[in-house]
């Protein structure tokens, strides 16, 4: 978008990029930025992304113009020198198609499969709670750019719930997020897998080793669970080792754990939906 408008940019990542995004570069040979150091550029603009406990620990954050994010919970005010745009829709990616789209820019096919993947995988196959208007006109639009296979979303799910080995742990790792939560900084790692309450049931060992390790990693979490989206049944499984954070959870989904400290809730939430429910339910009983 920057550059068709004569902004010379570079596209970067800070980090690794989620597996969902690796299978749709192999896929499509489409090559994706390599990690790159901030202080390279003076202007910097994040997408997707406004809570300083998620940002690499290299990002200067004054040189940060401009955020686009989807969060209802945002630390966008801690960046002193970014102009906001947050807006409540499905996908961040849905934002940037909306400017592409005013400003009747063409997206390559290659731009236009990686932005269509982004609003399909946040979304989830335009089933969470979360999914607007917004977001499949914008996905309507770029199916009518450029071929997209029919069989783009559930061969992409599939890659992404492909966690063997090493990959469960890289993807918790890599996706978790923390909030502030009245007093208490809460943390959630968050998949979004096909037959989650198999992996949750068989794994859960090993989940909890990962949890451990987010502690270590993130020591001002207070507390720390894993949420799994079922993105074909459409459920969601928690593991939740402490508890009261599993008290909290049961009066706030209206769930029960069992003794392995495992909940269901049917139908599909994400972790941008739960964070709030989580903040309001602890800020209300902090004011009685």
């Amino acid at each position: 978008l920057l550059n068709a408008q004569g902004q010379p940019a570079t596209a970067a990542v800070l980090g690794t990029p989620h597996l969902e995004a690796r299978h749709v570069s192999e896929r499509f040979h489409i090559s994706l930025p390599s990690d790159t150091d901030p202080h390279d550029y003076e202007q910097i603009i994040l997408i997707d992304t406004s809570n300083l406990n998620d940002q690499d620990p290299r990002l200067p954050i004054e040189r940060v113009i401009k955020i686009i994010d989807h969060r209802k919970i945002h630390e966008g005010e801690k960046f002193p020198n970014a102009h906001l745009q947050i807006e409540l829709v499905g996908s961040a990616a849905t934002l940037v198609t909306e400017h592409l789209n005013k400003a009747n820019i063409i997206p390559s096919r290659k731009a236009t499969l990686l932005l269509f993947g982004a609003i399909a995988s946040n979304t989830v196959n335009f089933k969470a709670n979360v999914t607007t208007e917004r977001d499949r006109r914008m996905a309507t639009w770029l199916q009518s750019l450029h071929e997209i296979p029919g069989d783009f979303i559930p061969v992409m799910f599939a890659a992404k719930s492909n966690l063997e080995g090493d990959k469960l742990r890289e993807t918790l790792l890599g996706d978790y997020s923390s909030r502030k939560c009245g007093d208490l900084e809460i943390g959630i790692s968050q998949l979004e897998i096909v037959n989650a309450k198999y992996l949750v049931e068989t794994r859960k060992d090993e989940l909890l080793t990962i949890v451990e390790e987010l502690r270590k990693a993130h020591p001002d979490s207070d507390r720390i669970f894993i949420s799994a989206i079922d993105i074909l049944e459409g459920y969601n499984i928690f593991l939740v080792p402490e508890a009261d954070m599993r008290e909290m959870l049961s009066k706030i989904l209206g769930i029960t754990f069992d003794e392995h400290h495992i909940a269901y809730r049917s139908g599909i939430l994400m972790r941008k939906e739960i964070g709030p429910m989580i903040k309001d339910y602890i800020e209300k009983g902090m004011k009685k």
